[in-house]
């Protein structure tokens, strides 16, 4: 889902709030620009996890090593074996 909204109306639980899933939120400049005063808005991208893969191979192995080294809290581990793709983006 995407949402725009205006700053004097930014919906504060439902972008910070804690939903009891794993979620993403993704916020930047929206709305109208005005070189005193800035963006007029912003523009918030919700994401939410859908499938989570089978843990099995390359995701498995770094999760025992990691834990082995000393990361047993380690969360990118959960999420290994569903993001097969995931780049880092700079």
């Amino acid at each position: 889902m995407i949402g725009g909204y205006e700053k004097a109306h930014f919906p504060d639980r439902e972008v910070y709030g804690d939903r009891g899933r794993p979620e993403l939120r993704l916020i930047t400049c929206g709305g109208t620009f005005d070189r005193r005063s800035g963006h007029s808005g912003n523009l918030v991208v919700f994401a939410r996890l859908t499938q989570i893969r089978d843990r099995s191979g390359p995701a498995r192995r770094a999760g025992r090593l990691l834990r082995r080294a000393g990361c047993p809290h380690f969360a990118a581990t959960d999420l290994a074996g569903s993001l097969p793709r995931a780049r880092t983006v700079r």
